[in-house]
């Protein structure tokens, strides 16, 4: 990850299957529902309910590769899997809320590697051509749809507030346990909670929200091992204990949590970000906490 003196994207990372490794890119189209090639995919049990690291952390150490007209997964002591994007079997799946979705059925092969991986028996699916998930009404807090990502079209977060935490933490941890998007640098810790709109290179953000860190977070991204870090520093940290300035929806998914990054829509969909492009904030807004003193 590179390191700049002025606000500026330090990384792009997109995570094809939801719950799997990530990708890094050196740049990324803007679409509709966040950006080109994130959560595209999903892991299902055999009811069509969605399997993440909460419960399977073997998923860390499952690797989609982005490939000409689809992916390819690898996993240690696996050979790798190719699927095709829009093809397949129609079916349907549940989202993270539980809603079912038109999706296409990847096939037996990959079906085995997951099955394999996490130890119960799974599919991969993709959305199916033309369809915009959309979470229920009272979770689509930033009124766009999404492919496979909990809520949020973009998670982001700060290189300086990671090293803030990892500076004070228990035990070694780097920040692709937070699972972000993007990751700006060349800021003040803690200054990214105070934003409102901002500019990243031609397109343009808004959060929403202050994000919620679940368990995910302990998982190394590598190996799926179980550590106790973050967990620790983030609740010494940045405990949320009032959150009622959210909808009835949203206020006890934050309050009572810890929080790191922001939930953020993004648009113009065409538009191209890249690492090193400019960050601009355009406007700024009361921190959900406040900033961590010693």
């Amino acid at each position: 990850m590179k390191v700049f003196d002025k606000p500026a994207l330090a990384s792009i990372t997109i995570y094809p299957v939801k719950s799997c490794q990530g990708t890094s890119l050196a740049s990324v189209e803007v679409v509709a529902t966040g950006l080109a090639g994130d959560r595209e995919w999903q892991v299902v049990d055999e009811n069509g309910d969605p399997l993440t690291q909460e419960t399977k952390r073997q998923m860390a150490v499952i690797s989609p590769e982005i490939i000409d007209g689809g992916l390819r997964i690898s996993a240690p002591g696996h050979k790798a899997v190719e699927v095709e994007s829009g093809v397949g079997s129609a079916t349907v799946a549940k989202t993270l809320f539980a809603v079912p979705t038109p999706v296409l059925d990847a096939g037996d092969a990959a079906a085995e590697l997951f099955t394999s991986v996490i130890d119960i028996r799974a599919r991969l699916v993709t959305m199916a051509p033309k369809n915009e998930s959309r979470p229920p009404t009272d979770y689509d807090i930033f009124e766009r749809p999404v492919k496979f990502a909990g809520a949020a079209p973009v998670h982001v977060t700060s290189q300086t507030s990671l090293e803030w935490l990892t500076a004070r933490a228990s035990e070694p941890f780097d920040g692709t346990r937070f699972r972000p998007n993007l990751v700006v640098g060349g800021t003040p810790a803690w200054v990214e909670d105070t934003w409102g709109r901002f500019r990243i290179g031609d397109a343009e953000l808004e959060a929403i929200v202050p994000w919620p860190r679940c368990p995910v977070t302990q998982v190394d991204q590598v190996t799926g091992e179980r550590h106790k870090e973050p967990a620790k520093i983030l609740k010494a940290y940045r405990w949320c204990t009032n959150a009622s300035s959210l909808s009835d929806t949203w206020r006890p998914i934050v309050e009572g949590s810890s929080l790191f990054g922001l939930g953020c829509t993004i648009e113009f969909s065409g538009t191209t970000i890249s690492v090193g492009d400019r960050v601009e904030v355009l406007s700024t807004t009361s921190p959900m906490i406040p900033a961590p003193v010693e």
